[in-house]
């Protein structure tokens, strides 16, 4: 099952060649959009054969993003940031807020490692860390790099 259709028709072909391998036959089934019309075309182009295109209507109960959309569509106004979903008096059930996710990135910044993983196993010896200098590969001489002799 492909749940979208690839940009590029070439793509399709080489992830359907997936289906049937070593002479065995298979079915794919690809689910699209009527946006994804114009790249069915293209690959009906490529493969020269025409595809069977069934629709499916899903009810609007079965909303994949938990309802937002339907609160959307109903007019309900979705809060869009920490503030604003934290000053809203009705918050949308099935959602939590989490402050790790109202963080920013902060590059380089890594979490100390526990002193479990620190000490060492009950006979075992503790193995000394490696300097990043030791671990660098040996620089050659500019002339061995420029062609002339060392």
């Amino acid at each position: 099952i492909n749940f979208d259709l690839p940009f590029s028709p070439e793509d399709y072909v080489h992830r359907i060649g997936r289906t049937g391998r070593a002479g065995a036959s298979g079915m794919a089934l690809s689910l699209m959009t009527p946006s994804d019309e114009r790249y069915l075309g293209e690959i009906e182009k490529l493969t020269k054969r025409k595809f069977e295109v069934k629709e499916l209507a899903l009810p609007r109960s079965s909303d994949p993003s938990g309802g937002v959309a339907t609160a959307v569509s109903q007019g309900i106004r979705v809060p869009r940031n920490r503030s604003q979903y934290e000053a809203s008096p009705h918050k949308l059930p099935g959602y939590s807020t989490d402050p790790f996710f109202f963080k920013p990135y902060v590059p380089g910044e890594i979490a100390a490692v526990p002193s479990v993983l620190e000490t060492p196993l009950a006979g075992q010896e503790a193995v000394a860390k490696p300097s990043i200098a030791a671990l660098r590969k040996p620089l050659k001489p500019l002339a061995a790099l420029l062609g002339g002799k060392r």
